[in-house]
């Protein structure tokens, strides 16, 4: 579950678009999960 949260969420974000839109678009099957973006990978310093 927080892989697919963590997904849609970079994805929401990477296009300037809100969550609950990405979120419906996936459940109204207008946008595939494969098509979800990868989160960043964490920084190292």
């Amino acid at each position: 579950m927080d892989q697919a949260f963590s997904r849609l969420r970079a994805h929401a974000r990477n296009r300037n678009e809100g969550l609950t839109d990405v979120a419906t678009s996936v459940v109204v099957n207008v946008l595939h999960i494969s098509e979800l973006d990868f989160p960043a990978l964490p920084r190292s310093h």
